[in-house]
């Protein structure tokens, strides 16, 4: 089951690594419930995240408690929503970024609302700290901006777990809406 058949999928699980760290793992859940175990058998460590609101992160705190007892970053169980009332730093990581693999992502804001867009598939984005996001919908999953402070992003990196799976520079030529 833990020998990958297809990409990193196993029989049933995942095997991938986090942080230089081999791990199998797998989420699921069913009405109401979400639940994710992750073995990272060199390490000899077992992480299990029982939900019971089927949305909740069980994958990113997961992720999280690994990354603690590995103190292989900061965890994001700290991070809070802003709740500033002042919604318009969203407009600050608007725009389209485009990766090496050529296919861009697209950040739009909807009212109070933010929505990440890969061709025609879009996801909302959940505000989890400054310039981070975690994606609804897809556990473990956060998006992350980085630019000067104030001003518009000028790149974005997907993560999942710390895997990187798109890095993208903001479009030549778009305007930082605050500072045109």
């Amino acid at each position: 089951m833990q020998t990958p058949v297809r990409g990193d999928y196993g029989l049933g699980l995942q095997v991938t690594s986090f942080y230089d760290h081999r791990v199998v793992d797998h989420t699921g859940e069913i009405g109401g419930f979400a639940a994710h175990v992750a073995f990272y058998p060199e390490d000899r460590l077992f992480v299990a995240v029982l939900g019971n609101v089927e949305d909740e992160p069980v994958k990113a705190t997961a992720c999280d408690l690994a990354a603690l007892v590995f103190g292989s970053q900061p965890a994001v169980l700290d991070r809070h929503p802003l709740r500033d009332g002042d919604l318009s730093w969203m407009d600050l990581v608007t725009g389209t970024y485009a990766g090496q693999e050529g296919e861009p992502r697209t950040v739009a804001r909807d009212g109070e609302r933010l929505s990440f867009r890969r061709g025609s598939t879009s996801y909302s984005l959940i505000p989890i700290g400054f310039r981070v996001f975690g994606v609804d919908g897809s556990p473990g999953l956060t998006l992350t901006f980085e630019g000067p402070a104030g001003r518009a992003a000028v790149s974005c990196t997907a993560r999942s777990c710390g895997r990187v799976l798109f890095s993208g520079k903001r479009r030549a030529g778009e305007r930082d809406p605050r500072h045109p």
